[in-house]
């Protein structure tokens, strides 16, 4: 049975990381970027809505000054797992030709939605095409979507805060948690 309340809802939640765990590791992957793409023509493609959170930090840190674009992707809805399908919007006049790109997302478990994404973005003729996310999960017997820089490496939990959703509800928590099955 479902909680009744939004804090009973919390109350079932198990911390995995931090405020300051993230953001500490935040600033240190922003300090990288800032290096990495010193001074090319770089857009971060923030991946929403579960991105948005991490992006903004990742860019308050940075020290150089990229574009931002969002596209619209998801494969859970509603659900506790991936879906088989991925829905992806993003704007029909998006120009991202000979452009570095770094996708922003969230956490990337089947890869899935990246393998989208990328297939999407490569039809655009950018320079290159990286990837960033907050979380990374390994799956057994999955072969995952290789991103360049991760946040923290979990196992197979579902995951909630720092921008991560349960059922549209609870992003704005500055840690990171997970429900107990």
């Amino acid at each position: 049975m479902p909680p009744s309340t939004d804090l009973e809802f919390l109350d079932r939640i198990e911390p995995l990381f931090s405020a300051k765990q993230i953001q500490d590791r935040v600033k240190s992957m922003a300090e990288e970027l800032s290096e990495y793409f010193g001074d090319k023509e770089l857009v971060l493609v923030v991946v929403l809505r579960g991105s948005l959170v991490f992006a903004v930090d990742l860019l308050r840190y940075m020290t150089i000054y990229p574009e931002v674009e969002f596209l619209s992707a998801s494969s859970y809805g509603n659900n506790l797992l991936p879906g088989n399908t991925v829905e992806i919007y993003m704007r029909p006049d998006l120009d991202l030709e000979g452009k570095e790109l770094l996708v922003v997302e969230d956490i990337v478990d089947t890869g899935q939605t990246l393998r989208q994404i990328a297939a999407r973005l490569d039809t655009m003729n950018p320079t290159s095409v990286r990837y960033i996310s907050m979380l990374y999960k390994r799956l057994p017997n999955q072969a995952n979507w290789p991103v360049d820089w991760f946040g923290f490496e979990i196992p197979d939990l579902f995951v909630i805060g720092y921008g991560l959703d349960y059922r549209q509800k609870y992003r704005n928590l500055p840690w990171i948690g997970y429900l107990p099955q």
